[in-house]
């Protein structure tokens, strides 16, 4: 029944999956994958963000995921897009779309970590400033 529609995971097999996804650092492959500077990303407004960040001379990196903890006590991975090396602080734009659909997780984030910033508009991502954007965390 290995593998077949319909067939659910037992308990068991679920937390070995769970197990091995955590333990990888791979992040997710999306369809329209942009490069800029040789590193992928996953959407315009990453690019548009890393263009400002490098106008302002600002370090940053792709970071490993963090893990969260949802209320049922299980841990899962986020993916920032960007972290800023001299400022400790992950940054992630985010559509509006997005940040609906995700405002459970957003929220939960927010109360485990107290360094991500999310830009919900792609006027933030390229008017990105540490001075008015990090203040607000």
């Amino acid at each position: 029944k290995k593998g077949k529609p319909g067939v659910k995971h037992t308990e068991a097999t679920k937390k070995k999956m769970s197990v091995k996804a955590l333990a990888s650092t791979h992040r997710r492959l999306q369809r329209n994958i942009l490069y800029y500077k040789n590193i992928m990303m996953d959407s315009s407004w990453e690019v548009a963000l890393a263009k400002r960040l490098d106008a302002l001379n600002i370090k940053w990196i792709r970071p490993d995921p963090l893990q969260w903890i949802d209320d049922s006590n299980n841990k899962h991975h986020y993916f920032p897009d960007f972290y800023l090396i001299d400022y400790d602080v992950y940054l992630d734009p985010k559509n509006p779309a997005a940040v609906r659909s995700q405002s459970y997780k957003l929220t939960k984030l927010r109360s485990q970590y107290n360094n991500i910033v999310i830009l919900k508009t792609l006027k933030e991502c390229e008017e990105f400033s540490p001075y008015s954007n990090l203040a607000q965390r």
